[in-house]
């Protein structure tokens, strides 16, 4: 499953064809791309209640697919979470709703240059970063979680989650270039999540733009980021 990005407040499944269509090629996988409600229109819970529920309805179809072929013994379909930016800030909050509820978790989980702090960030300010600047990520954080929640919720900034939680984490694997603005993010929220135990991989890409992988065609870094992930996500 893949949660798309767009600062919450744009992108869908159509835009990123190229590139779920290279990762499930790789991967040799069917991939759902949840068409999740966007803010201003929609904001929080609503775009994270469209994640929760696509994954709660791929997670009950493999269980049905497996029962309907005779095998037994629970759900045996290997099921992998991917996200990148604001939907890699979706893509943890969704395996948080599902460890709060004492849920299945994905197998894999996959965080490409996610959006996991949103509080204001003085490390921010001033990295050269093209595509997403501190400026555009508060704008974005505003549009989607509005006045009724702190960005301090869990929900919307994920490294600030209970440690029980993260300890629930399948092994995850965090994507980022070295000179983006959300860089931060993947390192502090790798350390959270390998403090609670959980089976971690930072991989840091050096002088890349924010989520180069789409930009296949372009940069062969692209192709390269989306083969490590296929390479993870197949273990």
């Amino acid at each position: 499953m893949y949660t798309h990005g767009g600062g919450w407040v744009g992108g869908s499944p159509r835009d990123y064809r190229a590139l779920t269509g290279t990762l499930a090629r790789l991967a040799g996988a069917s991939i759902l791309v949840v068409d999740y409600r966007l803010a201003p229109e929609h904001r929080f819970p609503s775009g994270l209640q469209d994640c929760v529920t696509a994954f709660r309805w791929a997670a009950r179809k493999g269980t049905d697919g497996e029962r309907s072929s005779g095998r037994s013994g629970g759900p045996t379909m290997h099921l992998s979470l991917v996200g990148d930016s604001a939907g890699g800030n979706l893509a943890a909050a969704t395996c948080l709703e599902l460890a709060a509820r004492g849920e299945r978790l994905p197998d894999r989980l996959v965080l490409i240059a996610g959006t996991l702090d949103n509080l204001p960030q003085a490390d921010r300010v001033g990295i050269d970063d093209q595509i997403v600047t501190a400026e555009s990520l508060a704008a974005g954080t505003a549009a989607y979680v509005g006045s009724n929640i702190s960005s301090s919720d869990y929900r919307i900034s994920p490294v600030y989650a209970p440690r029980d939680l993260l300890a629930k984490f399948p092994p995850t694997l965090l994507q980022a270039s070295a000179i983006e603005t959300l860089g931060h993010d993947s390192r502090k929220f790798a350390a959270r999540l390998e403090d609670a135990g959980v089976r971690i991989n930072l991989s840091i890409w050096p002088d890349l733009p924010h989520v180069w992988h789409a930009f296949l065609g372009l940069i062969p870094e692209a192709t390269e980021a989306l083969r490590e992930i296929a390479d993870f996500v197949s273990r």
